[in-house]
């Protein structure tokens, strides 16, 4: 195939991932976690300048290489996730699976040699995509905590950009076949996916929330919703509450029913760090309550010195569940989920704060 051509199919492989581009942009704009992400795309930009002007001065064993059926593999794996992440509306998966596409798509047009000189830039644009930093923060939680998402991502950035120059500037010293390099990067992902489970996520009662100005020594007042809760929740049906207790305890509350705008549907942390709370811990917990255990998140957060416990879970008619990819796994089209977010002030300890949030579980609970 003639190269003018092989060039018009390559611009043809993005039209995927730029049908999803206005999410990304979206992100850049409204989520501080995400604000900076743009510089892995300056860096993506800058590294294919190079290649492009470094390119023609590589040697190829092959210059008149056919097309790599092989890449029609990873075409494949590209094309059954964008089918995944469409029917699931998972925006980031969404673009993840059209960066695999152009990927993939550059591997049968130019070769294997190709591939393997840009996969380090593919790998940047990677960590571009949005909420990659909460993710990314969320997956080394156990190694590296005193270092944010972006931090983290862009050392791995720098690593991948001096890869790239190495592999670029000496192609033949450093060039490795197909088979090697699928079996060795499929071997870290399970390795690192394995250490990162501990088993499924617990699932506890179907327990809602039928919040009330007052009952059993709270009285409270439903809250005008601000404009962060709109961008992050969209339109579903959200309700904002704060209660106080005769036993000079607060609690606020956020509640949640899910009318199909799932796309708007985040995990509470980064609900949270993107509200600019720093999270200290995340951990799945089940809580003993008189309506049976329910399964929820426990997150301590802190902001402007102050802080605070919470407590949030996600729950059909059949279970709860406080983990955010277990509730998105389960969700399904048209099926009633409703989201729940309680908190409250560590004004003596995290014990006692506890003893507060599960009095308003208890107070206010009913069983699906």
């Amino acid at each position: 195939m003639k190269a003018r051509w092989k060039s018009v199919l390559t611009l043809v492989l993005f039209v995927p991932f730029f049908h999803n581009l206005a999410y990304m942009f979206g992100a850049w704009q409204y989520s501080p976690l995400d604000r900076n992400d743009f510089v892995f795309w300056l860096l993506v930009l800058a590294a294919v300048a190079v290649f492009l002007f470094r390119i023609k001065k590589i040697p190829d064993e092959k210059p008149e290489k056919a097309w790599d059926y092989c890449g029609f593999l990873m075409l494949a794996a590209s094309a059954a996730i964008l089918i995944f992440a469409s029917l699931k509306d998972i925006n980031t998966v969404y673009l993840a699976g059209g960066l695999l596409f152009i990927a993939s798509g550059c591997w049968i047009l130019w070769g294997w040699r190709v591939f393997w000189l840009l996969s380090p830039v593919f790998f940047i644009a990677a960590l571009g995509l949005p909420s990659t930093s909460y993710w990314t923060s969320f997956l080394f939680r156990n190694y590296i905590r005193n270092y944010s998402g972006f931090s983290i991502k862009l050392f791995f950035a720098i690593m991948a950009l001096l890869w790239f120059a190495a592999t670029l500037y000496r192609p033949r010293k450093i060039f490795i076949r197909p088979e090697p390099f699928f079996f060795y990067l499929g071997l870290t992902v399970f390795i690192f996916g394995y250490a990162q489970s501990s088993g499924p996520a617990p699932r506890g009662a179907p327990i809602c929330l039928e919040i009330k100005p007052a009952a059993a020594g709270w009285l409270g007042e439903k809250l005008p919703l601000s404009d962060l809760d709109e961008s992050l929740q969209g339109k579903n049906l959200n309700r904002r509450y704060v209660h106080y207790s005769k036993l000079n305890a607060c609690a606020g509350s956020l509640c949640i029913e899910l009318r199909n705008d799932l796309h708007q549907i985040h995990p509470t942390a980064l609900c949270l760090a993107t509200a600019c709370w720093k999270i200290l811990s995340n951990d799945l917990v089940l809580l003993k309550t008189k309506y049976g255990t329910l399964s929820a998140a426990r997150i301590i957060a802190e902001k402007d010195g102050e802080r605070s416990l919470f407590f949030s879970w996600y729950t059909n008619n059949s279970f709860s569940t406080g983990s955010f990819i277990s509730f998105r796994k389960s969700w399904h089209f048209n099926e009633s989920w409703h989201i729940y977010q309680i908190m409250t002030p560590v004004t003596q300890n995290e014990t006692a704060a506890e003893t507060v949030l599960l009095n308003f579980i208890n107070t206010f609970a009913t069983v699906k």
